[in-house]
């Protein structure tokens, strides 16, 4: 739709000079046309729920999910699927999950919807068999968060 305005944005000088009466006066018409269907469509479109305050509430997942990765410190070395990706990568070194470049990362985040890692601390040890990892905290949105173990066992 902007490429659609902009180009009736563009057309519509060169079209109110032209010789042709019927398309000058289709040039003056056609704003207020395409304005008023566009009003007209816009209470059936997603765009309409811009308006209801439903829309602004962070759900109570995304909430759960953000509580979780805070736990990550700062600094941190992180391997993660795309779930958490986004939502660390500014304050973390995170690594793409199972292209971590030789490096045992700290902590392993996996977006664990539909339980897909059955077995999320086995999943670890598939991916670092010389690190242990023990779950730092889960998820009703099926994010779970493995921290690995220190050499002193915690």
């Amino acid at each position: 739709m902007p490429v659609v305005f902009l180009a009736l944005t563009d057309a519509l000088p060169a079209v109110r000079h032209s010789t042709r009466a019927w398309l000058r006066s289709y040039a003056v018409q056609l704003p207020a046309a395409v304005t008023a269907a566009a009003l007209a469509l816009t209470t059936s479109l997603p765009l309409a729920q811009i308006t209801g305050a439903e829309v602004y509430r962070k759900p109570a997942a995304v909430s759960g999910v953000e509580r979780l990765l805070a736990r990550i410190p700062d600094g941190a070395t992180v391997e993660a699927d795309i779930g958490p990706i986004s939502r660390l990568t500014s304050r973390c070194r995170v690594f793409r999950l199972g292209d971590t470049q030789g490096v045992t990362p700290e902590y392993i985040a996996l977006e664990n919807i539909g339980d897909r890692y059955r077995d999320p601390v086995g999943y670890a040890r598939h991916l670092h068999p010389l690190a242990e990892y023990d779950v730092a905290g889960e998820t009703t949105g099926g994010y779970v968060l493995l921290q690995r173990r220190t050499a002193s066992g915690g």
